[in-house]
Order: structure tokens, then C-alpha cells, then sequence
């Protein structure tokens, strides 16, 4: 068993009720969701959130994106999701 594929989009979502900020009004959030499937076709499912953007704090949905495309993904996948955490280590090591 092995991760075949690592897709990150970014998807923009309304917000329940608009979120006052003291620069402006959230009305919509963007996340970055990424989408995990293995050699069996099993498939996996997870979230960044980005409360308030740029604005808020350093990181954009669009430089998430980008890192996990060019360090994350590429360090996963051909790898067992069982053993994540030994490439997760080496992640940190570099």
C-alpha cells in the first residue's frame, strides 16, 4: 500500500454569518483542502484552515498550496501512509 496522489485545491466558502475584523469583514474563507489516494483507491481527506488571510496572519491559502505541492507531496507519496511519521521526520530534518 502506497500514496498514489496528493491534489491540494483551494476552495472559497461563505461563512455562516459575516466575521468582523478590526481591518474588514469576513463574509467567505478560504481553505486548502488536500486529497489523498493510495494504490488501492482508498482515498483521504484534509483541511488548512486560513482564518482571515493575509491580513491575519503570514501564511496565504495560495503559499500553503504552493509548499505542500513542492516539499509535502513530493516527500509522500510512493510512500505506506502507515509509516508517515518516519517521512514526516525526515521532512523536519531538512
Amino acid at each position: 500500500m502506497k500514496i498514489r496522489s496528493f491534489d491540494v485545491y483551494i476552495v472559497d466558502l461563505p461563512t455562516i454569518r459575516p466575521h468582523q475584523l478590526a481591518m474588514h469583514t469576513i463574509v467567505s474563507q478560504s481553505i486548502v483542502v488536500g486529497h489523498v489516494t493510495d494504490e488501492e483507491g482508498r482515498e483521504g481527506w484534509s483541511e488548512v484552515a486560513t482564518i482571515g488571510g493575509a491580513s491575519y496572519g503570514e501564511s496565504t491559502p495560495e503559499a500553503i498550496k504552493a509548499n505542500i505541492d513542492t516539499y509535502i507531496a513530493p516527500l509522500v507519496i510512493g510512500k505506506n501512509p502507515v509509516h508517515l511519521t518516519r517521512s514526516c521526520m525526515k521532512f523536519r530534518s531538512k
